[in-house]
C-alpha cells in the first residue's frame, strides 16, 4: 500500500494506470525489487568499506585487510553489476509482456470501434499510436522502474551512510533535495507541451509518407514531385526542431543537478578536512563520507534524467489510453437467432452523419419480403450507399427503425445480424495472405468443393489456374498483385461461400470487362434466388430483373417499381436510363 501511494502521488493517472499493468506480473516484479535493493545496498557498502579499510589497512596495519580489501571489493561490485543485470532483465520481461497485452487490447478495440470513430482517426495516427507510443511506452517504462527504485534506494542507503558518519555535514545534503525537486519540476513543464507536438508531427509525416506510397501514380502523372517532397520536408523539418527542443530541455536537468550536488561536494569537503585537522573526524570516516557523497551524485544524475522518461511516458500512456477507453460500437442485442429469413423493413429511417446538417436519408420507409430483389439507383451522394450500411448497423438510424424478421435489429445482438449478410462492394479489399486466404476468410473450414463452385460461379476458374500456386498465390498488399476487376470477382467468390440469406451488392460489377460481367451477372442471378438482395447500381442494364427499383434523391425516396412501370411513369429513373443509353451510343 506504500508503495502505490507513493507511486500515485509520483505519477500521473495515466501513468499509474499503466503500473497497473506491470502489477499484474507481481512475481517477477517482486523478485526485480529485491535486486535493485541489493544493488541499492551495494553503493553504500562500497563507500563503508573504502572507510574501514583505511583505518584497519592504514592505521592500525592489520594484515589480513592485504587480502580482504580486494575480495570485499571484488564481491561488492560482482553484487552490484549481478543485481543490475537481474532487475534490468526480469523488468525487460515484465515490459514486454504488458507491451503485448496493451497492443492486443488497442487491437481489439480499434476492430470494434464504430463507424464514426473510423471516420474521425486516421490509420497513419492509429500506426503511431500502436507502434511509435507503445514501444516508447515500454522501453521508458523498464528504465523509470529501474531507475526510480534502484537510485532511489540508493540514495537513500547513502544518506543514512553520511548520517551515521556525520549527521551535521549531512545536513548540507537537504539542500539538494529541494533545489533538484523545483529545477526538475519546471523542465517537466517545458517538456510535456513539446513533446506531445512531437507525437502530433510524426503521426501527420506517417500521414504524408503513406499517401506519397499510395498516391505514386497520381504523384507521377501530374509531375508533382517536387510539391510532395516539399510538404514532407517542412513536416520532417518541424520534427527536426522539435527534437533537438527537446534535446535541449532534457539535457538541463543533467548539468544543472550535477552543478548543484558538485557544490554541495565541495562544501562538505571543506567542512570536512577542517573537522579531521582537529580530530573531530578520522581519515577512514572521511574517505567513508567522502565516497559515499561521490557515489550519491550518479543517482541524483540519474534521477534528474529520468524526469524526461516520465513526460514521454505521459504523453504516450495518455494517448494509448485515448484508444483503449474508445467508445465501441453499440451492440445492445439480446436476441440471438439460428437463422434469419431475410425480411427486412424501413419504418421512416433518417441518418444525419456527425458534424452534417443534411440528412444523408430521411424518413425512408420500405418493407421487403424474403427473396425479394431490391435495387438502389440514383445520383452520387443520394443516399444509397448509407442506406445499404445501415443494413449491417455500420450506421444506425438517426430516427426510425429497421426490422429484421419482424425483430428492431437493433435487439439482434451484432453476430446474428451479420452473420446473415454477404457484402459485396465497389472498394475490394483483400488481405496480404494466399487466393484461399481471402475467399474461406471468417468462414472456418470450407470444402475444396464448394471453393472450386464458387470459383467457377465468379468466373476465376481459368484465371486461378493460370497461376503457378494456384489458391497458395499470395495476392500482395490490399491485392495489389491483381487487376481490379480479378479483386472484384474474389470478393464476389467470397460472398457466394459464406451462403448468406441477405446479399448487399454496392456496384459489384463495376470494375469487371464486358464479359466477366456478363458471367458475374449469370452467376448473381443464380445466387439471389431465395435471398433477400439489396443491390446499388449506376450501371442500370444490371438491375433491370429486379423485383422493385428505388429511385433516391437527395436522401429521399423519389420513385419506386419494376423497370417496366417505371420507365412507363417518365420520371427521374426514366431521365437516368435515357441518360445512360445515349452516354452507352455515344461511348
Amino acid at each position: 500500500m506504500l508503495l502505490n501511494n507513493l507511486v500515485r502521488k509520483a505519477l500521473d493517472v495515466n501513468v499509474f494506470r499503466f503500473w497497473g499493468y506491470m502489477k499484474q506480473e507481481k512475481g517477477k516484479m517482486a523478485l526485480a525489487l529485491v535486486f535493485m535493493v541489493l544493488s541499492g545496498i551495494s553503493s553504500s557498502l562500497v563507500a563503508t568499506l573504502l572507510g574501514q579499510l583505511t583505518d584497519l589497512g592504514f592505521y592500525e596495519k592489520e594484515s589480513w585487510v592485504l587480502y580482504a580489501a580486494p575480495l570485499g571489493l571484488i564481491a561488492v561490485a560482482l553484487m552490484h553489476g549481478g543485481s543490475m543485470f537481474g532487475s534490468g532483465y526480469l523488468l525487460a520481461m515484465v515490459s514486454q509482456k504488458t507491451l503485448a497485452t496493451i497492443r492486443s487490447e488497442m487491437f481489439a478495440k480499434m476492430l470494434r470501434w464504430p463507424a464514426v470513430t473510423y471516420a474521425n482517426e486516421t490509420s497513419s495516427i492509429f500506426s503511431t499510436k500502436f507502434v511509435n507510443q507503445a514501444n516508447a511506452m515500454m522501453t521508458n517504462a523498464a528504465r523509470y522502474a529501474i531507475r526510480l527504485f534502484r537510485d532511489v534506494i540508493q540514495v537513500i542507503a547513502l544518506v543514512a551512510t553520511l548520517t551515521y558518519f556525520s549527521w551535521k555535514l549531512s545536513l548540507i545534503i537537504l539542500v539538494l533535495g529541494p533545489s533538484i525537486y523545483f529545477l526538475l519540476k519546471k523542465i517537466a513543464q517545458m517538456m510535456k507541451k513539446v513533446m506531445e507536438g512531437d507525437q502530433r508531427s510524426v503521426a501527420y509525416l506517417m500521414k504524408e509518407a503513406q499517401e506519397g506510397y499510395h498516391a505514386q501514380n497520381l504523384i507521377k502523372l501530374y509531375n508533382n514531385y517536387d510539391s510532395a517532397s516539399q510538404k514532407f520536408a517542412d513536416l520532417n523539418n518541424v520534427i527536426k526542431k522539435l527534437r533537438l527542443k527537446i534535446i535541449a530541455i532534457s539535457s538541463l536537468g543533467d548539468p544543472l543537478t550535477q552543478t548543484i550536488a558538485m557544490i554541495a561536494v565541495a562544501v562538505v569537503m571543506t567542512v570536512a578536512l577542517i573537522q579531521v585537522q582537529s580530530n573531530q573526524l578520522t581519515l577512514g570516516g572521511f574517505i567513508t563520507f567522502l565516497s559515499a557523497l561521490l557515489l550519491l551524485v550518479p543517482p541524483l544524475r540519474n534521477i534528474s534524467q529520468m524526469n524526461t522518461t516520465l513526460v514521454m511516458m505521459s504523453v504516450a500512456t495518455s494517448s494509448i489510453f485515448q484508444v483503449i477507453d474508445s467508445l465501441e460500437e453499440i451492440d445492445e442485442g439480446t436476441i440471438e437467432l439460428d437463422k434469419i429469413n431475410g425480411n427486412i423493413e424501413f419504418q421512416n429511417v433518417s441518418l444525419t452523419y456527425p458534424k452534417r446538417k443534411q440528412p444523408a436519408v430521411q424518413n425512408f420507409s420500405l418493407k421487403v419480403q424474403a427473396g425479394e430483389h431490391i435495387a438502389l439507383v440514383g445520383a452520387s451522394g443520394s443516399g444509397k450507399t448509407t442506406l445499404i450500411n445501415m443494413i449491417p448497423r455500420f450506421w444506425l438510424p438517426s430516427n426510425g427503425s429497421i426490422l429484421v424478421d419482424g425483430y428492431n435489429y437493433k435487439d439482434l445482438t451484432l453476430e446474428t445480424l451479420r452473420k446473415s449478410m454477404a457484402i459485396v462492394s465497389q472498394s475490394t479489399f483483400l488481405f496480404n495472405n494466399t487466393i484461399r486466404y481471402n475467399l474461406t476468410y471468417g468462414l472456418g473450414d470450407v470444402s475444396q468443393e464448394r471453393i472450386d463452385q464458387s470459383i467457377e460461379m465468379a468466373a476465376l476458374t481459368d484465371f486461378i489456374a493460370s497461376l503457378p500456386e494456384g489458391l497458395e498465390t499470395v495476392v500482395g498488399e490490399a491485392g495489389s498483385k491483381l487487376s481490379g476487376g480479378q479483386k472484384q470477382r474474389l470478393s464476389i467468390a467470397r460472398a457466394l461461400l459464406k451462403n448468406a440469406p441477405i446479399l448487399i451488392l454496392d456496384e459489384a460489377t463495376s470494375a469487371l470487362d464486358s464479359e466477366s460481367e456478363h458471367h458475374i451477372q449469370v452467376a448473381i442471378e443464380k445466387l439471389m434466388v431465395g435471398r433477400t438482395c439489396f443491390t446499388v447500381a449506376h450501371r442500370l442494364s444490371t438491375i433491370k430483373n429486379a423485383d422493385r427499383i428505388v429511385v433516391m434523391d437527395a436522401g429521399e425516396m423519389r420513385e419506386i417499381g419494376t423497370h417496366s412501370e417505371l420507365m412507363a411513369k417518365d420520371g427521374i429513373y426514366t431521365k437516368l436510363v435515357n441518360l445512360q443509353t445515349l452516354t452507352d451510343s455515344e461511348g
